[in-house]
Formats: C-alpha cells, structure tokens, sequence
C-alpha cells in the first residue's frame, strides 16, 4: 500500500482529482486513498503494540513543525474567525496532518533493508514521470492527466490542467502530473540524487547503463518545464557530491557530460533557454526574480506583527495579496520565527540522521542515506524557490524520504556499539 501511494505522488495529478459530490470540505485524491492506509497500519500497529514506533531526531522535527503550525492556528483562531481565514488554516492544517501521516506510516512500517528498494522503485517512477513530461514537452500531451480522467470511475473528476500555453515570460508550460511547472521540476530535481548515486555505487554495466539513463530522462525533464529550478538544484547536488564523495564524482565527469548531452538530445532547446536566463542579465532583470527579492521587504510589516507564531499557519492568502513564491516568507507569516526555525529543521533533521551513515565505514545502508540527505538539500533549496508546501506532490515525496531517514537512523542507533562498562 505505501509503494501504491508512492506511485500516485509520482503518476497521478491528485490535487485536482475529487468526488463529483458536493462536500463542505476539500476532499482530493490523496485524502481518499491515504486513509485505507493508515487503517491498515494502524492495525499492524495495534496487533504489535510499540512495534517499530521508535522516535528519532526526523521524528521529533517533523512533529515539532507541526506543534508549532497547530499552536499558531490556536493562538489566532479568533483573528481568523474574524477575518474568514480559519476555514483556510483548518484546510492547511489537515492536510499537513497528511504529509505527517504518511512519514509516520513510512517510519514505522519500513524495515531497513526494503529502504534501498524503495529508493530504486522511487527512481523508477520518477523515469515514468520524466518520460510524461518529455512527451508533454514534445507533443503537448499532458498524459498524466488524460489517463486520470479515462482510467478513475465516473464517481471521481479531474479538473483540467490550468496555465496552458505560455506563462508570462513567454516559456511554454509543462506540467508533468503537478499543478505548476515549478512543481514537477522539483520533484524530479530530488530525483537527480537517487539517480547519481546509483551511478557512483553501480558496479554492473547493466546498472551503469539504468542510472546513466535514468540521470538523462529526470534532467531533461526537470529542464522541460523551462524552470531555472531545475538547473540551480541539481548543480547543487553535483557540488555536495564533489564535496562528499570526491574522487567518485570526479571519476564520472566524463559521464557527467555525456548526461547533459543526453537531456538535450531529449528535450532539444530546453537546455539553451534554462542556461540562457541565467546570461546577459537576465536573471536580476526579469519579473519572476525581482517580485522574489521584493517580498523579503514587503512581508516586513506581517512578521513584525506576530514575530513568534505569526498569523496562523496557511492563512495568509497570496492570490488575495502577493503570492511570494518562497515557502520561507510564506512561514515567517503564517508560523513567525518558530515556525520558520522549525520548518527549517526538518530537511535538516534527515541530513544528521543520515550523515553518520555517509562519513562511517562502508556498509549498504551510505548509499541510501546519502540519496535521502541530498534529498532534503533539495527539498530545502526548492523551499526557497516556491511555495512548496501548497502543493502536495513535494512535501509528500519529502516526508516519504525523511520517512526512510528515520528507518535508517533507527537501524543505525541500534546497532552502535555500547559503552565499556566496569564493574566495580
């Protein structure tokens, strides 16, 4: 059942699925499925009671994030009432009950040595998402979302994908199963690490041949959407890993290159433009980079308001006042300072449960947390590009990942070697 709901955030567009019945409540895709999980973990969980429920430092984060969001709708639930936002907060906060679900499920079901092929079964699906969005690229055909709207029974509808043509810098836009272009381009830029680290760790030829073509299909992909987003994090994927595992990535710079040949072989002309908004200028000058850098001073006045909890968490409305496209300013308003230290945590949580893996002695488990930690950098880096946390398909893939941070790191505090006792 996790691998099935794994294979939805990747292939289906969720988000705009719901039942045709009218409800007083938003209730897509993800929120009718993932219930019959939880149901079936929590039958495991009660037929073996404390079974695998071990917390961890991710634990604590991501259950600390949630403290704070859930105290900030508190704390102004008044105010929201009053202005009609409390319904919004509600909405936001159940659905961050969701993402936190799902790692609980992920951390307390997954046994360590199914964390690797979940990682490869993860870099499968993350292919077939990158192979949907090079066929929207070249042909105009977002699959994703005609297979939902044939397939799904008629008790279900599917919104159609909104912001066809071209956005307003004049790029095509490409979807993938998102709702936004940004939102595929980072889902497949926190695939670039499950891919690369393959390809470092492969031994077989068969395997090098998989994850070289893995690397070309995510990046062509990520580069598709025409996002710089899906060039900024992949390079900083490339730099971790120089600094991490130096002489392997520097043994496959040659491959390195004949992967960016590769995703302009897959997606002609995506790789100029991206490379092209970066040159001549044109990335401080164009209207996506200044509306960011001036809603660091035009949030001012609302954090100084309520610098601790802010205004409660998912009631600050961009579309009514200015959307930031930075899923740090939009938490420095919501959840105030706390709230931002703790969202920050959280990606930052996977990395020390999964550093002692990567620097300790070679064993199975360095490849896997590696490909985590780098997820969150990922996930951390994208947080400052967009409003990450509004649309589900990262978060969820996110927290699936700190999910087998937490599995890895429980394995790993359990297998430490005790202190030397005397007796005296």
């Amino acid at each position: 059942m996790i691998a099935a709901f794994i294979a939805m955030l990747w292939l289906v567009p969720f988000d705009t699925i719901s039942l045709t019945v009218s409800l007083p409540f938003d209730l897509h895709f993800d929120r009718i499925v993932l219930p019959f999980v939880i149901l079936a973990w929590g039958l495991t969980v009660v037929r073996s009671p404390g079974h695998r429920l071990k917390p961890t430092l991710v634990h604590i984060a991501v259950g600390g994030f949630v403290l704070v969001a859930l105290v900030s709708v508190a704390v102004n639930a008044s105010a929201l009432n009053e202005s009609l936002e409390l319904s919004n907060a509600i909405k936001s906060l159940l659905l961050l009950a969701s993402y936190a679900t799902f790692f609980m499920v992920i951390a307390s079901s997954v046994r360590p040595s199914e964390v690797r092929p979940f990682i490869n079964y993860t870099l499968c699906l993350a292919v077939l998402c990158g192979l949907g969005t090079l066929v929207e690229y070249r042909f105009h055909y977002n699959v994703f979302y005609a297979l939902s709207a044939k397939l799904l029974p008629s008790i279900f509808k599917v919104l159609p994908p909104g912001g066809l043509g071209t956005d307003e810098l004049g790029r095509p836009v490409v979807l993938g199963p998102g709702e936004i272009g940004l939102e595929v381009a980072s889902m497949l830029a926190m695939a670039v690490p499950l891919a690369l680290v393959g390809l470092m760790s492969a031994t077989r030829r068969r395997e090098k041949l998989w994850y070289l073509f893995a690397s070309c299909v995510v990046l062509a992909a990520g580069l598709a959407t025409y996002k710089k987003t899906a060039l900024v994090a992949p390079a900083i994927v490339v730099f971790l890993l120089i600094l991490v595992r130096p002489r392997q990535i520097m043994r496959l710079a040659p491959v390195l290159v004949v992967i960016a040949l590769g995703a302009h072989i897959l997606a002609p002309g995506a790789f100029g433009s991206v490379v092209e908004q970066f040159t001549g200028g044109r990335l401080t000058s164009v209207g996506t980079t200044q509306h960011r850098e001036d809603g660091y001073d035009a949030i001012r006045p609302l954090v100084w308001a309520n610098p601790l909890l802010g205004m409660g968490y998912g009631s600050y409305n961009g579309e009514l006042n200015r959307i930031l496209d930075n899923q740090m300013l939009d938490n420095a308003i919501d959840t105030g300072l706390l709230g931002l230290i703790a969202y920050i945590l959280m990606p930052l949580s996977v990395i020390a449960a999964a550093w002692p893996m990567i620097r300790g002695p070679a064993n199975a488990r360095a490849a896997p947390a590696l490909c985590v930690a780098l997820g969150a950098i990922v996930f951390l880096t994208v947080s400052l590009l967009f409003d990450a946390m509004s649309f589900p398909h990262v978060p969820y893939i996110f927290l699936a990942a700190a999910g087998f941070a937490a599995v890895l790191a429980q394995e790993h505090h359990h297998r430490r070697p005790a202190a030397p006792t005397t007796v005296g």
